[in-house]
């Protein structure tokens, strides 16, 4: 029976016997009542009787609890202190309250002085901060924390370890809790595997395909890769005796040097290329990126510096600029062809585009003429003007036949280099072209003919190669097209001229001179004849006033198409008008003109309508033989309608190859997006209808 229901039970059975007492000594009136009193008494004892055994029984076990508690203690100590790794107990705050041997022989420490020290002085600053993060995670959640710590020891070795944190608690009924620290020294493992890293960072070191060094504070070399000392082409004892800068160019070296000041003060400088001075002293191409390294208090140790060799990409984006530059100098030279200007442009435009592509210090074009040649133009890479630089070279003609290379260009047609120039003494008479140096050109040919040279002279002896002769060959033929286009064009507008001259002259043939012919014949009639009759007098009178007013017609008709800016200031109207008047005149044919509705609104459409009707109008002059023609206009806000109707002999226009009086009506027509139609048949008379639209022009 457990306590709790033993001791109800006594007082209850002391309550029993004090009653029995009374009523024993109250007599024996009350027999039945005391019999009942020793019965519950009696039961009352037997229960404290079988609660006493029960008691003994619960002594026997908690006396065998104790003595297997004990057992357990001792074994928990002789494991705790025999363990193989260290256990350490500590209260939230990491203070130590007990520590196994093995934690102490792995801190150095008695046993006895681990009590009540904090774990933190055995611990490397390096971990520190990793430690208070840890015991702030365990007060706030608890739970278990693994982590690898560097330690340091009473002697200050270092000490690699790994922890397991656990929380417990003191007592069964005590709410205050510890933490239990297994301490496992991975200090070989660690150092087996720095032992493995620094093997695969020695290996990848030395095999690495970019050349890789360490840098001291001061710039001195501390280690160097293979790789770097074949960029350098310096073996490794020299370049541990040298310093940072020593190995780019003069201009370059301080760049360097700036970036290795700029890790000293804690900066991450950006890559950058710089030309490295090999110790052939051949000049290379190489990408430098720097880094520092700093202990874990921040301390600059040293820097990795490491080196590409972008030569070769260098070469090759060097060589992409410059064949763009060609290609769009090409561009433009192609863009000149296709111009219209003037001689002189087209040879300054290419000597131009020269400079974009060859570095040189004199370039000029030569034209030849029959056996001399001489200087056109020419360009001084110093001038700070393009535009002042270029000058025709009067006077400065040279004999073909006196200079052999000349010659020689205009036989063969090939470009002439040299590279160690001490050329003719004509030659060293142009500006800019001194007696020794580099000199290439290359002949203009057109037809199979060579019509000039460009040239181009460097005071740098060796300076121009093959690829320069080859590349100024491109421009001579850029040249020869160029100049041939030039010409082309002056001649094909000379031509013009030419035939717009002839062409007035044949108007002015055969309207405006055969009406002067016949006012001058009446007026000589006149003369002849004025003693007369007064009515044959006014006659004439009237005949040479009709002929000089058709003169007077005739040469402003012509008068406005050579000025056609006329047309600009005249509504389509009046211009129509003038233009059905003049043609009575000439043709003295009966013509009728109806015009209804406004202007069109676009003067393109008011001047091609123009025209048309004018080029109409003369091809019924010409052509038609008819007594009558009318002409209509009707025009609204987005539209024009002109007619032109005669009664004329007409056409076949499936019999007859379009002149350039039809072709020009059509292209006129086709500049407004306007609609032609000409009918005409044979004895049936012409009609001409041309229709526009806004709407087709997109001005709605």
């Amino acid at each position: 029976m457990k306590r709790h229901k033993l001791a109800p039970r006594l007082r209850q059975a002391v309550e029993l016997a004090a009653e029995l007492e009374q009523e024993v000594q109250g007599g024996a009136g009350n027999r039945e009542k005391l019999a009942e009193t020793l019965r519950a008494l009696r039961t009352l004892l037997d229960d404290l009787e079988v609660a006493g055994a029960q008691t003994e029984a619960q002594a026997e076990g908690l006396s065998g609890v104790r003595r297997r508690l004990a057992w357990e203690h001792q074994r928990y100590t002789e494991l705790f202190d025999s363990a193989p790794d260290g256990y350490i107990v500590t209260d939230l705050w990491g203070n130590i309250l007990e520590a196994n041997h093995a934690a102490a022989a792995l801190l150095g420490v008695e046993q006895r002085f681990l009590r009540g020290k904090p774990l933190r002085l055995y611990f490397h600053s390096d971990s520190l901060s990793t430690l208070y993060s840890r015991l702030n995670a365990l007060q706030k959640k608890g739970a278990v924390e693994r982590w690898e710590a560097a330690l340091v020891t009473r002697f200050g070795k270092p000490l690699d370890v790994h922890l397991t944190v656990v929380t417990g608690m003191f007592t069964v009924y005590s709410k205050s809790t510890e933490l239990r620290w297994l301490v496992q020294d991975i200090s070989a493992r660690k150092r087996a595997e720095r032992e493995e890293r620094d093997q695969l960072f020695r290996i990848s070191f030395e095999r690495a395909d970019v050349g890789i060094g360490h840098a001291g504070p001061r710039g001195e070399w501390l280690r160097v890769n293979r790789r770097l000392c074949e960029i350098t082409g310096c073996p490794d004892t020299e370049m541990l005796t040298s310093r940072l800068g020593t190995l780019f160019h003069a201009e370059d070296a301080e760049q360097v040097v700036d970036v290795q000041r700029r890790l000293l003060i804690g900066e991450s400088p950006a890559p950058l290329e710089v030309r490295c001075v090999r110790a052939d002293q051949k000049v290379i191409w190489v990408k430098v990126t720097a880094s520092a390294v700093r202990s874990a208090s921040g301390e600059f140790l040293y820097s990795i510096i490491v080196l590409d060799d972008v030569t070769e990409r260098r070469r090759i984006e060097q060589a992409e600029r410059e064949q763009r530059i060609i290609a769009e100098a090409l561009r433009d030279t192609a863009l000149v062809l296709a111009s219209a200007r003037d001689f002189a442009d087209v040879i300054d435009q290419i000597v131009l585009g020269l400079g974009r592509v060859v570095r040189y210090d004199t370039a000029g074009l030569i034209l030849i003429e029959g056996e001399y040649a001489h200087v056109a133009r020419t360009q001084s890479a110093a001038e700070s003007s393009p535009a002042r630089s270029m000058s025709p070279a009067q006077g400065r003609r040279i004999r073909i036949d006196e200079v052999a290379f000349l010659r020689e260009m205009c036989d063969r047609r090939q470009p002439v280099l040299r590279a160690e120039w001490s050329g003719h003494e004509v030659f060293q008479s142009i500006d800019g072209i001194e007696k020794t140096g580099s000199f290439v050109a290359a002949p203009i040919v057109a037809h199979d003919r060579a019509i000039g040279f460009l040239y181009l002279f460097s005071k740098t002896r060796y300076f121009f190669g093959g690829a320069h002769a080859e590349l100024l060959r491109v421009f001579a033929s850029q040249a020869a097209i160029a100049i041939q286009n030039t010409q082309m064009h002056h001649n094909a507008r000379a031509l013009a001229v030419m035939q717009e001259r002839s062409r007035l002259a044949r108007e002015l043939h055969d309207a405006v001179t055969q009406n002067l012919f016949m006012a001058h014949m009446i007026s000589d009639a006149l003369a002849t004849t004025w003693t007369d009759a007064p009515e044959s007098k006014q006659q004439q009178l009237r005949q040479l006033q009709t002929v000089t007013r058709t003169a007077l017609t005739e040469m402003r008709s012509l008068l406005l198409e050579l000025r056609p800016e006329h047309l600009s200031n005249l509504d389509l109207g009046n211009q129509l008008r003038q233009l059905v008047e003049a043609f009575k005149v000439r043709k003295q044919v009966d013509v009728s003109l109806s015009i209804d509705g406004p202007e069109p609104p676009a003067l393109d459409v008011r001047v091609a309508f123009y025209r048309i009707a004018q080029e109409a109008l003369n091809n019924v002059v010409k052509h038609s033989q008819a007594t009558r023609v009318e002409v209509t206009l009707e025009a609204t806000a987005d539209s024009a309608h002109l007619n032109i109707r005669d009664n004329g002999v007409g056409f076949d226009r499936h019999a007859i190859t379009p002149g350039m009086g039809l072709q020009s009506m059509t292209e006129r027509a086709a500049e407004i997006l306007a609609a032609l139609h000409i009918d005409s048949a044979p004895d049936a008379g012409t009609q001409v209808d041309v229709v526009w639209r806004a709407a087709a022009n997109g001005q709605e």
